[in-house]
């Protein structure tokens, strides 16, 4: 099996967690993974997706210290195109 096609199983479960839990910041942080990935996979969109489950971590307060840097990371990417 591919490397992508693991991603997508486990964004498929943390989008179905989503689903019973849209607040929580843990499956919202937990998202951040297969998201990223897949979009250095070859899914840039993914990336855009993992910004904003980020920015909407950020604005309410709940970033993890360690997911600052990705974010920022994710910004300048994003503002400088692929």
């Amino acid at each position: 099996m591919r490397a992508s096609t693991h991603f997508l199983l486990a964004l498929e479960i943390y989008e179905r967690l989503l689903q019973r839990f849209p607040d929580h910041p843990q499956m919202l942080n937990s998202v951040v993974v297969p998201l990223v990935m897949l979009g250095q996979l070859g899914d840039p969109a993914r990336l855009t997706q993992a910004f904003s489950v980020l920015v909407t971590l950020e604005s309410r307060g709940q970033l993890p210290p360690g997911r600052r840097e990705l974010l920022e990371q994710l910004r300048s990417r994003l503002q400088d195109g692929p």
